[in-house]
């Protein structure tokens, strides 16, 4: 069964295992789990993403990130 609430953006990203790893041990961290007691490291992002929308000052990037569209 679908949950309840507004709907949600899909956001699709690409990583290692090594990142997802890490996502996985801040969201147990954080206590952000599924109701099957799994990391539930998509909220963790949306959380992230929402501090980053707010905070981030406009055309800042990481040391060293390069564009690669």
């Amino acid at each position: 069964m679908p949950r309840s609430g507004p709907r949600r953006p899909i956001i699709g990203l690409r990583m290692a295992d090594e990142q997802i790893e890490a996502l996985d041990e801040r969201a147990v961290a954080e206590d952000l789990l599924t109701k099957a007691g799994e990391p539930n490291r998509s909220e963790l992002l949306r959380i992230m993403i929402e501090y980053a929308k707010e905070r981030m000052p406009d055309g800042w990037r990481p040391e060293g990130w390069e564009y690669r569209g």
